[in-house]
């Protein structure tokens, strides 16, 4: 699988988690307050190199 291949198969399953995240937030009627950041601002929270890929082939 080429570099390429792989960035597009990341984006495809975000895409797909992103529609079943949003599924179950209806769901369960879960929102987040308008404005609010208060999650990306955790330090405990991480991001992997994995879910970088999309954004390095852009740049």
């Amino acid at each position: 699988m080429t570099l390429p291949e792989k960035v597009q198969a990341v984006e495809q399953l975000f895409a797909e988690l992103d529609e079943a995240m949003m599924r179950f937030r209806e769901r369960i009627n879960l929102s987040c307050p308008a404005g609010c950041v208060k999650c990306c601002l955790k330090p405990e929270i991480e991001a992997t190199v994995l879910e970088f890929l999309p954004l390095a082939m852009h740049l």
